[in-house]
């Protein structure tokens, strides 16, 4: 029954995501720089020194070598039917662990459609590397979940190089999953934890990653409530899971995680570098695209994230609560009491209000643009034993680790608090479900104790249900009527790797006509800004394969745009694609760059297809 149930959500989540995945296309053209530098390094210009990217080898390694094995040119069409598969897996992935993590059928239901809405944000930047990030994340729990109480070793091992490829797909990602990670090892081992330097360094460094890593912009009012937010959310886990002076700490099983997850760890990253640097890529380039660069992206890219004054407030009760339960005695390091009803009632209150804010952000008002501002500084609730569980320390791992990584991804949103608001909120789904089991589980007992003979169950087996139709008919159902009647009413386009693609009528005869202009007039092609899926689909290369993802090539050194300017000069039949709008929409003015003066001054238009205009070099 469980597998049927799966199978048929899985269906269902396919044609709602290659729908809306093959229905829109966003002007400011993320996903045509990924599809492009993809290309480029499939052809064989070595990562870093020839192709520009501000994403680690690992990232292009596992796709590059993919379309490299399979023999398929890198296209719209293809990126978009892999991020089908990445999201539709990831949120089956989540799925499956939540069903694992609790035992129960609908709530890794209600987990499965929450994910899937979450991931629903993955269709403004197909092939985007933030794709590969989620589907690490959830490979991660998955092997948290479905391992580490049987096959510790090998289960953290996989943890231990997943954490490596983040870290070489997305450097602040991969720190934030050392840093969560780290953390719950060492807290829940045992042995370390009782050395006080060993357990006050793990816990600041959980607590301040966020603000350390948003230093640069703690003068902005938004980003200080971020951070807030972080620490809040942070110190609630922090207060549950260090064990008091009173708590017995038995186990010694830290030093061995340790080991086996720096194993991994470095397995992984020697594999991932030899291969990168043996394909041309070299160590300063890699270190000076992937680390510096992304370093000073908030100088010149930056989306804020808006908290409204009540969500510190929520974080502030919310971490107050969790140092209250700790003084209470109820911590992961507690013995487990007998079912009582203010455990079930928090725990129950948690995990619906958790999941239900994941797909209605508006919930009591805490953050209307930011889904994760009222279940983040509820994740600790996840982190507290409850009775169905076996007293072990590898348990109280699962039980720590969890929430951390739940919380810690949240910080994906900064800078650039797009479509990441929604990508790094997926984890709290796990912490939701795992909330309503463990409230279901206690409230039942103490039904039970209270009312012997009573029908204990019935009543939270359908208050899960009830979660489960909802979200599956809110986030699967809905959306798979909607996404085809809007698939069915686009047309399609007449451009090369991009023919299952289907757009409303004047944005799909503009990009046709631009397409078809240049492909007749011109033999190479750059765009202001960056929209590199032009060159996918007319088949032309651009002046140099330097290409950055931030408008007017800012990510280039002085050095490397005054290279691209040269190679523009000697590229013969080139032109240039304008959308002066999206331009200006960066920055409110036109910044400046050797090549975006280059194309001001000696580039006349000779088309209009709005919003784009095309121009060629004066004559």
């Amino acid at each position: 029954m469980p597998a049927l149930v799966y199978v048929v959500l899985t269906v269902l989540c396919v044609l709602a995501a290659y729908w809306l995945m093959f229905s829109q296309y966003q002007v400011y053209d993320d996903e045509g720089f990924f599809d492009y530098s993809l290309k480029l390094f499939v052809a064989g210009h070595p990562l870093y020194s020839s192709v520009f990217s501000e994403y680690g080898p690992f990232y292009y390694l596992l796709f590059g070598g993919f379309f490299a094995a399979i023999g398929h040119g890198v296209t719209t069409d293809a990126g978009r039917l892999i991020q089908v598969t990445v999201w539709v897996a990831t949120s089956l992935g989540l799925g499956l662990t939540a069903h694992r993590l609790t035992g129960r059928l609908t709530l890794g239901v209600a987990a499965l459609a929450t994910a899937f809405s979450l991931l629903g944000a993955l269709i403004n930047e197909p092939m985007h590397a933030a794709a590969l990030v989620c589907a690490l994340f959830a490979a991660m729990t998955a092997a948290i979940a479905f391992g580490t109480r049987g096959r510790a070793r090998a289960s953290l091992i996989l943890v231990g190089a997943l954490v490596a490829a983040l870290l070489l797909t997305k450097i602040n990602v991969g720190v934030y999953a050392i840093v969560a990670v780290g953390f719950a090892a060492l807290v829940a081992g045992g042995s370390l934890v009782r050395l006080a330097p060993v357990r006050w360094l793990a816990a600041a460094a959980f607590v301040l990653v966020g603000p350390a890593v948003m230093f640069s912009k703690l003068n902005t009012a938004s980003t200080r409530s971020y951070a807030v937010l972080a620490v809040l959310s942070t110190l609630a886990l922090v207060f549950v899971a260090l064990p008091r002076e009173t708590d017995s700490v038995t186990t010694d099983e830290s030093l061995h995680w340790l080991r086996w997850l720096v194993s991994g760890f470095i397995g992984c990253l020697v594999v991932v570098l030899v291969i990168t640097f043996a394909l041309g890529s070299s160590a300063r380039e890699l270190w000076d695209q992937t680390i510096v660069v992304p370093s000073r992206q908030g100088n010149f890219a930056t989306i804020p994230i808006t908290l409204e004054s009540n969500a510190i407030w929520w974080s502030l009760a919310a971490a107050g609560l969790a140092w209250t339960w700790r003084q209470w005695g109820r911590g992961v390091y507690s013995p487990i009491r007998s079912p009582s009803l203010s455990d079930g009632v928090l725990r129950t209150i948690a995990g619906v209000a958790i999941l239900l804010s994941l797909v209605n952000q508006s919930l009591f008002n805490i953050a209307p643009n930011a889904p994760f501002a009222l279940a983040m500084p509820l994740a600790w609730v996840a982190a507290l034993p409850s009775s169905r569980d076996i007293p072990s320390s590898r348990e109280r791992l699962v039980r720590v680790v969890i929430p951390a990584l739940a919380i810690l991804y949240c910080l994906l949103a900064y800078p650039v608090a797009g479509s990441q608001i929604y990508l790094g909120s997926i984890l709290l789904v796990l912490c939701g479900a795992v909330c309503v089991a463990d409230g279901w589980t206690e409230l039942a007992a103490w039904n039970v104790a209270r009312a012997p003979g009573s029908a204990a169950a019935a009543p939270f087996a359908a208050l899960a249900a009830a979660l489960a139709l909802g979200m599956t008919y809110q986030a699967i159902v809905q959306p798979f009527e909607t996404n085809h009647d809007q698939y069915r009413a686009s047309i399609g386009l007449d451009v090369h790797g991009a023919t299952l693609l289907r757009l409303n009528a004047p944005q799909a005869r503009a990009i046709d006509d631009v397409v078809a202009l240049v492909r007749s007039r011109c033999h190479t092609l750059i765009s202001l800004p960056g929209m590199y899926s032009f060159n996918i689909w007319t088949g032309l290369p651009t002046p140099s394969p330097l290409t950055g993802q931030q408008p007017y090539w800012l990510s280039l050194t002085y050095g490397q745009q005054v290279g691209v300017l040269r190679a523009a000069e000697a590229s013969p039949g080139l032109c240039a694609i304008r959308n002066d709008t999206l331009a200006l929409s960066y920055g409110g003015a036109p910044l400046t760059s050797p090549l975006v003066n280059y194309i001001e001054r000696d580039f006349v238009p000779i088309a209009q297809y709005a919003p784009y205009t095309v121009e060629v070099r004066r004559s």
